[in-house]
């Protein structure tokens, strides 16, 4: 098990095992067909369902800054500001 770790105080924070060749083959040939069940949802009905997400992230964002690994030397308040962009 590899220690993932903070960029912020390189604390460990979660542990990951390496994949090998065959789960990774696996994991794509999932997400292929993912996304060819995805493609047949009609175009009104995805639309619905990014609205949704989005309605969730929104409800959420109190929570994301501070999960958000995209810019950890930001202070909550600076990122939360960003999120609401």
């Amino acid at each position: 098990m590899r220690a993932v770790r903070s960029p912020l105080n390189g604390e460990k924070i979660a542990g990951v095992d390496d994949a090998g060749p065959g789960l990774i083959d696996k994991t794509i040939e999932k997400a292929a067909a993912a996304f060819r069940a995805w493609r047949l949802v009609p175009a009104p009905r995805r639309g619905e369902l990014v609205r949704l997400l989005g309605a969730e992230l929104r409800a959420a964002k109190d929570d994301l800054p501070a999960w958000s690994p995209s810019r950890p030397a930001r202070s909550p308040p600076k990122a939360a500001a960003k999120c609401r962009r």
